[in-house]
């Protein structure tokens, strides 16, 4: 009983006998959770970083949350912010979610601060969705892989959507108010995650998706430098052509929203306008910008600000001009079979192609893979045709793997790759080729057939989500490698293929060698080029030739 009571002791001088943790907002009461390897950690969900973003603050930047009375329930997962996921094929209709969203979940095994060597690293997590969907929470994104080590995690959501990134390309509605939340955010870790045990001088940043497009956005924004440590890019980086809105589309868009709304055109009437409908109005009038079924996926996304006046988060166009302000080490990459997201979609349950992609190849193909509104229109025949003798030599689009490879180039590698070529910092790049017996395929379409390692399936080796069977055999052995790699990159500089000290060296990314990790299995490889002739394809098309006689005059614009 002596032991027992020095144990309770010591329990209640690090977390508090009630559980209560102090914040400079007030006080916050978790729950008690366990990792994979049933080791405790303590759980805050829901922690307000920002005042909620309704009424007069909808489409304004966000502003620090105030501080309550009280103890904070901190042990439940809070609203996504409102949405609809259009990348789930059977519930894209579903409005889900509340405009009261921007929450804080912190993660971390340990909160004693009496001994700053003892601070954890701290991994912050990006949430993905296109920019349209998706959220923070346990949920979906459950830390009990990555608690199994000595790291502090955090994630939460922001603004998606036309509530998150509607624009006018002026100072009344300039955008990415969502990009926003996330440097809010960021300071809010920076300010408050030494309570939790968490190092706030190491802090890494990691994200999937539109997830990774951020990530690699605050290597480019001035609001975001100093606010991390570190970077992990898992599938998307700001040079994919859907992760930053070209010049000129955003008020083009916002234009026609205030069409299909019937509220006025004038910036500021249309702001005062916006603020008073409806938010699942305004989620629904999200959908009138598809051009096919729920094509360009992407429509409402990061844009560039006018910084004249003012620092934006953004104030050059990357594609265009790509300028790094955080250099700081990189972890980067992709899958093999990326392009399933959008392959499953336009196959059907009898894994036969849609009839009007088929037939009208060359119409759909630009949106498709969204090079429309950076493409000359003189030159999206040209392309169309390209694209389609390379892919579809038998002159069908019977082979979906085929489609899946078309896809992966065109929405994802190119950008990708560009990136890791372009950036400053160190480089580690990888190719996650594993093949669980889950696959995300099975969500974006209804297609059964095998489509490959598809968009966002090195998810499934790092995070638990509800209902989600326990991985085994192969499928653990890969999650637990994955795990020990992301985690050590975030602890340590020293880098190894496995994640251990005593690992084989990993090289860094260089333009000639092109060395990178190949994570097929638990024993994985290094390898070189990783799809060099697709990138090289896709790069000798005019993707960008849009900008061809104005990019001078951009860059002077911008």
């Amino acid at each position: 009983m002596e032991i027992f009571g020095i144990l309770m002791l010591f329990v209640g001088l690090v977390y508090g006998t009630d559980d209560v943790l102090n914040l400079s907002q007030g006080k916050i009461k978790g729950s008690i959770e366990k990792s994979r390897n049933g080791r405790e950690f303590r759980a805050f969900q829901g922690i307000p970083y920002a005042k909620s973003p309704i009424g007069d603050l909808r489409l304004q930047d966000p502003e620090e949350a105030d501080s309550w009375n009280g103890i904070l329930d901190a042990t439940k997962e809070k609203p996504m912010c409102i949405q609809k996921n259009l990348f789930m094929y059977q519930s894209y209709n579903q409005l889900l979610g509340d405009e009261d969203c921007l929450y804080m979940n912190v993660y971390t095994p340990k909160i004693d601060k009496k001994d700053q060597k003892e601070l954890l690293p701290v991994m912050v997590w990006i949430p993905g969705g296109g920019f349209s969907s998706g959220h923070g929470g346990m949920s979906l994104y459950g830390p009990h892989y990555l608690l199994d080590k000595d790291v502090v995690v955090a994630s939460f959501n922001y603004r998606v959507g036309p509530l998150g990134f509607l624009s006018t390309e002026d100072d009344i509605l300039p955008g990415n108010y969502g990009m926003k939340d996330q440097v809010l955010a960021l300071k809010w870790v920076k300010s408050n995650i030494e309570k939790f045990g968490g190092d706030p001088n190491k802090v890494t940043i990691f994200g999937e998706s539109a997830g990774g497009v951020s990530v690699g956005l605050h290597l480019l924004s001035p609001l975001s430098k100093g606010l991390f440590h570190k970077a992990i890019l898992e599938s998307g980086t700001p040079l994919v052509r859907w992760g930053v809105c070209p010049p000129g589309l955003a008020k083009r868009r916002a234009l026609s929203l205030a069409t299909i709304s019937g509220c006025p055109e004038d910036s500021e009437q249309l702001a005062k306008c916006l603020r008073n409908m409806p938010a699942e109005l305004l989620v629904n009038l999200h959908y009138n910008f598809f051009e096919w079924k729920v094509f360009p996926a992407i429509t409402f996304m990061p844009v560039v600000e006018n910084c004249k006046h003012k620092t934006g988060f953004l104030c050059k166009y990357p594609l265009l001009d790509f300028k790094q302000e955080s250099n700081v080490p990189i972890l980067m990459g992709m899958n093999s079979g990326e392009g399933g997201l959008i392959a499953a979609r336009v196959y059907n349950e009898d894994c036969e192609v849609d009839p009007e992609l088929k037939n009208n190849f060359d119409h759909y193909i630009s949106s498709l893979l969204i090079y429309k509104y950076t493409t000359k229109m003189s030159d999206l025949p040209l392309v169309s045709k390209k694209i389609y003798n390379r892919y579809f030599t038998e002159g069908n689009m019977d082979n979906r793997l085929d489609t899946v490879k078309m896809v992966s180039g065109g929405i994802f590698l190119q950008g990708i790759f560009d990136m890791a070529i372009k950036l400053s910092s160190p480089v580690h790049y990888y190719v996650y080729d594993h093949t669980n017996s889950m696959s995300f395929n099975s969500y974006f379409g209804p297609c059964s057939a095998n489509l490959g390692v598809t968009h966002g399936d090195e998810m499934i080796s790092l995070f638990f989500t509800k209902g989600q069977d326990q991985l085994k055999g192969e499928d653990l052995n890969v999650s637990k490698l994955m795990i020990e790699i992301w985690t050590n990159f975030a602890i340590t500089d020293k880098i190894t293929i496995d994640g251990t000290n005593n690992g084989k060296e990993w090289p860094l990314m260089d333009s000639k060698s092109m060395k990178y990790l190949l994570i097929s299995s638990s024993k994985p490889i290094i390898s070189k080029k990783p799809f060099i002739e697709e990138y090289e394809f896709w790069k000798g098309l005019p993707l960008l030739s849009a900008f061809e006689k104005s990019e001078e005059i951009l860059k002077t614009e911008l």
